[in-house]
């Protein structure tokens, strides 16, 4: 499920977490995600189809790891790349705890 306009998750330590969102990269409009916090990946992998037909909207699949426990906060922007506007933004709080033995 897609992520709200603020949102948060929460994962351990060392286990990838998949972020969606959903844009429209028909129109040009896609999601960028921040630069990774001191410890953490963040990864963009491929699109899948929101709905059916060509040119309409997809989720956007982030993953993000963490190496270490905490909180950690990012904001993902939607926007066109030739254009200086942020259409839009995603603030996402992710809680990661000590891996279990």
């Amino acid at each position: 499920m897609p992520i709200a306009k603020d949102d948060w998750l929460t994962g351990c330590v060392g286990v990838p977490l998949r972020v969606l969102l959903t844009s429209t990269p028909g129109t040009g409009a896609i999601w960028y995600a921040p630069v990774a916090p001191p410890g953490t990946t963040i990864d963009s992998l491929d699109a899948i189809p929101a709905s059916p037909g060509v040119g309409g909207p997809v989720h956007q699949i982030f993953l993000f790891k963490a190496d270490a426990p905490g909180t950690y906060t990012l904001d993902f922007q939607l926007k066109r790349a030739w254009e200086p506007v942020v259409r839009e933004e995603r603030h996402l709080v992710i809680k990661v705890a000590a891996a279990t033995p």
